[in-house]
């Protein structure tokens, strides 16, 4: 069933219990996603210790084709078609499609590039900060495996399979689904629900941001085509970049502290200031767009919407439902686990 927006539906207390069931579902099958994921791999390591033993296995947690394996396996291929499952009788909201220029998609990358370096610096601050309170380092456990992954395998799983994943379950999904309510409430419930998902404060901001204009990319054209390669785009500058000069960065911390940087390493601190300076040049260049956008006010986002859910009824309709309160539970449960399970 499509809701059709030519048809305006009436708030009704039947219309208000099939919204409470599409916001409970769609965020419950989210949860069941990550859920069954995770208990998935939980299965696949006591297996591995069962047939190699414990300390074969506190070595494979170190190897990073049996970590990413893990992922794809468990994530991907089993847990994302029982999330599919689980909404594929949910009414969608009817929109019309639309296209993006290249001029835009460039600028709107260049955004994108900016809320990455800022959420970033706020995060690791914020980060920092709560280290300080607790009384040791909070681990970037993302960042590690990152570091440690072969760049091949990092290309394939985190800057393609990933983002085209996670965009077919918070754009194409979930703006689908709870479009019907009105398309800014979507992209506001989608975005939150994405930067929650990541379970970390190290992303937990930034990818909140990143949902934002994601989501409006998504309700402008719906194509999700748009969104993979913007979300493949931002993956790549947020990890290749990275690990091509990890090494150098790693010879470069090894220098004892004021020694002269001189032979190879020059090479290696031309490298890393290099990408460093590219990044915050594409970041102030997104900066600069966005405000001379936003001062002539060229951003149109849509005021499409099927049924009008009254404010007084949104907190019981988007929040207080059930499956809503089974995602944050295992969302904040994640995200406490990063900071206390060191």
């Amino acid at each position: 069933m499509d809701y059709n927006l030519n048809n305006s539906v009436e708030f009704t207390k039947e219309t208000k219990r099939n919204a409470i069931k599409a916001f409970s579902r769609v965020h419950g099958a989210a949860a069941a996603y990550l859920i069954f994921g995770i208990v998935l791999i939980y299965i696949a390591q006591f297996v591995t210790m069962a047939l190699v033993g414990a300390d074969e296995l506190l070595a494979l947690a170190e190897n990073p084709y049996y970590i990413w394996g893990l992922q794809v396996g468990a994530m991907y291929l089993v847990a994302f078609p029982l999330f599919l499952l689980m909404v594929r009788n949910l009414p969608s909201a009817q929109r019309e499609r639309g296209d993006m220029s290249l001029k835009e998609f460039g600028y709107i990358f260049l955004i994108s590039e900016a809320i990455m370096l800022i959420g970033s610096i706020f995060s690791n601050w914020l980060t920092s900060l709560v280290s300080g309170i607790l009384g040791y380092e909070i681990p970037n456990t993302t960042s590690d495996i990152i570091s440690a992954t072969p760049l091949w395998l990092i290309i394939l799983v985190v800057v393609v399979i990933g983002p085209i994943v996670e965009e077919m379950i918070f754009r194409k999904i979930f703006i689908d689904k709870l479009s019907v309510y009105g398309d800014r409430l979507a992209i506001i419930v989608s975005a939150f629900a994405f930067g929650l998902f990541h379970g970390n404060l190290y992303q937990l901001f930034y990818a909140t941001a990143l949902g934002l204009v994601l989501g409006y990319v998504y309700t402008k054209t719906r194509r999700s085509v748009y969104n993979c390669l913007l979300h493949i785009a931002i993956n790549f500058m947020g990890s290749v970049p990275a690990v091509l000069c990890q090494d150098s960065i790693n010879r470069l911390n090894a220098l004892p502290e004021g020694a002269l940087i001189e032979g190879d390493l020059v090479a290696d601190y031309y490298l890393v200031m290099g990408i460093s300076a590219m990044q915050y040049l594409l970041a102030f260049a997104g900066v600069v767009i966005f405000i001379v956008a936003t001062s002539r006010r060229t951003w149109s986002f849509s005021r499409e919407c099927d049924i009008e859910i009254p404010v007084l009824s949104r907190p019981r309709v988007v929040v207080f439902n059930a499956g809503t309160i089974f995602f944050l539970i295992i969302c904040i449960a994640q995200c406490l686990s990063s900071l206390f399970l060191v």
